[in-house]
C-alpha cells in the first residue's frame, strides 16, 4: 500500500495533486500507529540503533553497491526486525504529512534562489517552488530536507544540480515551529518516538528529538523513499529540476 501511494506521490507535478493525496496518507500513517502500538509489537531502542546503523552504513557501503539500501540492508531488516520497517515507513509518512503541510500554508512560494553574474553572487530572487512542473513533490522533499540539515553556520544550501538557496532564521523557523505543533496537536509521532527513545533517555522531550535526532530521521526516511520507488522501477526523471 505504502509503495504504490508514495509511487503516485512522487509523480505529483502539481499543488493541487500533491495536497489530493493528503487524506490517504493520514489514513496510512494512523493505520501504521495502530500497528506499532498494538499489543504484539516489539519496538524498542533496537529500532534506533538499526537506524542509526543504516545512516552511518550508507556511505561506506555506497563504494561497494549503489544499491546497498534496496538490495542489502531493507531486506536483511524484513528478515531479522520488521518492526524497524515499520518504524521507517511511519517517519516517512510523518514527514511528507510536513511537507503537505508547509505546502498548505505557502511556505514553498518565496524561497530565496541565490543570483550569479559572472560566476559571482550577485543578489536573491525570490521564487514560487511550486511552479515547478516536473516532479513537484521529488523537489519539495528535497528542499525540506535540507532545511532540516542546515548546518547552524550557514544560511546557503544546494539542490536540484546546483541550484543554491539562502534561508533566512525566520524562514527556518518556520519549519521547526510546524514540526514542533505536529509533535503536539498530533502526538502519535512522539509517542513512537518515546517508544523508542524516551524510555532510555532522561527528560525525553519534543525539542530534544528535534534538535538530537530529527536529522538522522529525516534523512534516512528520505533514503527510504525513494528505495520504494526504486524497487517499483518508477524513478523521475531529472529529479528535483527547477523548470
Amino acid at each position: 500500500m505504502i509503495e504504490n501511494l508514495i509511487n503516485e506521490l512522487a509523480k505529483a507535478n502539481t499543488k493541487d495533486e500533491i495536497l489530493s493525496y493528503k487524506s490517504q496518507i493520514s489514513k496510512l500513517y494512523n493505520e501504521l500507529y495502530e500497528k506499532i502500538c498494538s499489543q504484539n509489537s516489539c519496538v524498542c531502542i533496537q529500532n534506533y540503533r538499526d537506524i542509526k546503523m543504516l545512516h552511518e552504513l550508507r556511505m561506506p557501503m555506497m563504494a561497494y553497491s549503489d544499491s546497498f539500501y534496496d538490495k542489502f540492508a531493507i531486506p536483511f531488516l524484513k528478515e531479522h526486525n520488521s518492526e524497524t520497517i515499520d518504524i521507517l515507513e511511519f517517519v516517512v509518512l510523518f514527514y511528507i504529512l510536513q511537507v503537505i503541510n508547509l505546502l498548505e500554508n505557502g511556505f514553498f512560494n518565496k524561497a530565496s534562489k541565490w543570483i550569479y553574474k559572472n560566476s559571482k553572487f550577485d543578489h536573491t530572487e525570490k521564487i514560487n517552488l511550486t511552479d515547478n512542473t516536473k516532479n513537484l513533490f521529488c523537489l519539495l522533499w528535497c528542499y525540506f530536507m535540507e532545511v532540516i540539515n542546515i548546518k547552524d553556520d550557514t544560511r546557503q544550501f544546494t539542490i536540484a544540480y546546483d541550484e543554491e538557496f539562502y534561508l533566512n532564521d525566520e524562514k527556518y523557523e518556520e519549519v521547526i515551529d510546524a514540526i514542533y505543533e505536529s509533535l503536539k496537536c498530533d502526538s502519535r509521532y512522539f509517542l513512537v518516538m518515546g517508544k523508542i527513545l524516551g524510555q532510555y533517555r532522561l527528560r525525553f522531550t519534543k525539542m530534544k528529538y528535534i534538535i538530537k535526532y530529527q536529522p538522522l530521521f529525516v534523512n534516512v526516511g528520505y533514503e527510504y523513499f525513494w528505495t520504494l520507488i526504486q524497487q517499483n522501477q518508477n524513478v523521475p526523471e531529472d529529479t528535483g529540476t527547477l523548470k
